[in-house]
């Protein structure tokens, strides 16, 4: 990983456990999805050597493997308030400023329940536009694992966060 962080993984994961209760209620400190995606990025990074040197709100992407494929990182934390597994919203999908969504489900506690890296070109069938918010929303229900193009890398992400804690 060549950018550093100001939290290390296992950091970041108890962070996002210790203030989950506090996070479901608006609070404008942040929000439980913000946590999710930043230890998203960190969890994929750790796990694939990925660079993240690239601002995301510039670039449109999070990160870029050894091979300048363009990552969008994205990470959601299921707990007993919230159980969906949508995604934050993905913006400008249309123009595709990245190759691959790379996307995380976590439980309450922070584990990793399932990762997947998506080709860009696949996430029509799993996004639904809104015009309200001009962006995409990505369910990540058991149709994205059952696609053959769909890489599954829970285990690589388990690893990694054993690896890390």
């Amino acid at each position: 990983m060549s950018a550093s962080w100001n939290m290390a993984v296992g950091e970041t994961s108890r962070l996002t456990s210790t203030h989950e209760d506090n996070l479901h209620q608006p609070s404008g400190m942040g929000s439980l999805a913000n946590l999710a995606d930043t230890f998203a990025r960190q969890l994929f990074c750790a796990a694939f050597d990925w660079d993240v040197s690239a601002p995301p709100a510039i670039t449109g992407y999070d990160a870029i493997d050894g091979e300048g494929r363009r990552f969008r990182i994205k990470g959601r934390k299921l707990t007993p308030f919230d159980g969906s597994c949508q995604l934050s919203a993905i913006r400008n999908l249309s123009n595709a400023p990245f190759d691959y969504l790379a996307a995380v489900l976590f439980d309450a506690s922070s584990q990793v329940l399932r990762a997947a890296i998506v080709p860009v070109d696949l996430l029509p069938e799993f996004a639904t536009y809104r015009r309200s918010v001009n962006a995409h929303f990505v369910h990540l229900g058991d149709a994205v694992w059952q696609s053959p193009r769909v890489q599954d890398v829970t285990a690589h992400l388990q690893a990694a966060l054993l690896h890390h804690r």
